[in-house]
C-alpha cells in the first residue's frame, strides 16, 4: 500500500510537470544528469563512510541521514550554478546568443539540483525510511 502511494504521489508529480511544460520543451527540461551527481553520488558516500557499508538502506537512521544529505547537496548545487552564471556574466557572449537566455537557462539547471535534492528526501528517502520496522 505504501509503495502504491509513493507510485501515485510521482505520478501526480510526472504529470503535473509534463502538462505545466508543455509549452516550455517539456518534462525533459527537468533533466539534468550533473544535477543529479551532485545530489546524488556525495550523499550516497558520505552515509556508506559513516555506516562503513555500501549497504545501508536496511537502516532508519542511514535513509534518513542519506536524505538530509541529499537535500543539503541540493542547496550546495544552486550556490555552485548561481556562482557559475554569476561568473559567466563576465564573459562576452557568443556572437547570435542572447545573453538573457543564457543566464536563465543557467539558473533553471541550478534550480534543477534543488528540485532533485527535494525529490530524494521528500518522495524516495523519509518514505522508505518510514517503512522500516524500528528494531
Amino acid at each position: 500500500m505504501k509503495i502504491i502511494n509513493i507510485l501515485i504521489a510521482l505520478v501526480t508529480l510526472v504529470g503535473a510537470c509534463m502538462i505545466g511544460s508543455a509549452n516550455t520543451g517539456g518534462i525533459g527540461a527537468l533533466w539534468d544528469a550533473i544535477s543529479l551527481a551532485i545530489v546524488v553520488v556525495p550523499s550516497y558516500f558520505l552515509v556508506a563512510a559513516s555506516t562503513n557499508s555500501y549497504t545501508f538502506y536496511n537502516d532508519k537512521k542511514s535513509l534518513i541521514l542519506f536524505g538530509n544529505l541529499a537535500l543539503g547537496f541540493g542547496l550546495v548545487g544552486v550556490l555552485l550554478g548561481l556562482i557559475f552564471t554569476l561568473a559567466g556574466m563576465a564573459h562576452p557572449p557568443a556572437p547570435g546568443v542572447d545573453p538573457t537566455a543564457v543566464l536563465i537557462s543557467n539558473i533553471a539547471i541550478s534550480l534543477i539540483t534543488l528540485l532533485y535534492g527535494l525529490i530524494f528526501k521528500y518522495f524516495i528517502a523519509l518514505p522508505w525510511a518510514h517503512s522500516i520496522k524500528d528494531k
